[in-house]
């Protein structure tokens, strides 16, 4: 666990600076020149080392949660974002917003208890 641990730990460290450093040193365009190979080798020794799996029929996307759930998130978290530029939860630019949003959550649950589960 280390072993996974220590790179866990060093990169939210060693990110910021190497790629501040990246961009005071060369430029920001160099960032995508980095991050190209490195995406393109992840692409292709996934391909190659994980099992192909077929589709089924039954892996199916959910709609109704994805529209209840999406602006849900998105309108209570703006909510709760304003409250420091706001000063209070009372102000209805907080509430109406959060209340709104966790309604579109309440209903994301509702809907997504009732749904059945495929094994």
């Amino acid at each position: 666990m280390a072993v996974l641990g220590i790179p866990m730990l060093l990169a939210p460290m060693a990110g910021p600076i190497l790629g501040g450093w990246l961009i005071d040193t060369f430029s920001w365009q160099w960032i995508f020149a980095i991050n190209l190979p490195i995406g393109a080798t992840a692409l292709v020794l996934t391909a190659s080392v994980f099992p192909k799996q077929p589709a089924t029929a039954r892996e199916t996307f959910e709609v109704i949660g994805w529209l209840l759930l999406s602006p849900g998130l998105a309108t209570f978290l703006d909510a709760i974002s304003s409250i420091p530029g706001r000063g209070t939860l009372a102000d209805h630019h907080i509430w109406i917003p959060a209340a709104i949003g966790l309604v579109l959550i309440g209903g994301f649950v509702s809907t997504s208890s009732t749904a059945p589960i495929t094994p």
